[in-house]
């Protein structure tokens, strides 16, 4: 495979994946997952190609929701701990 095939297929998997864990909030195991997955892409493509602003927005997207995932976590954890 080509180098800039290789390049467009990682900048449209980590955007697809982004957008994709925001539509799986309900099962929010498999969001995180795909969010993991698409800030590891993210990573990958930016060490061994050239920087990409699709790229960079696809893995804002996950870390903004995995840091909302957290903070539902946390609040639901406050919550069940005000009754007991």
């Amino acid at each position: 495979m080509k180098q800039f095939d290789t390049d467009r297929i990682l900048t449209t998997v980590c955007l697809i994946l982004s957008i994709l864990a925001y539509i799986f909030t309900c099962h929010w195991y498999i969001g995180i997952i795909m969010a993991v997955v698409s800030v590891g892409l993210a990573i990958y493509h930016n060490k061994h190609f050239k920087e990409n602003k699709i790229v960079r927005a696809g893995s804002i997207i996950s870390i903004v929701y995995l840091g909302c995932i957290v903070l539902i976590l946390l609040f639901m954890l406050m919550y069940y701990s005000l009754l007991k």
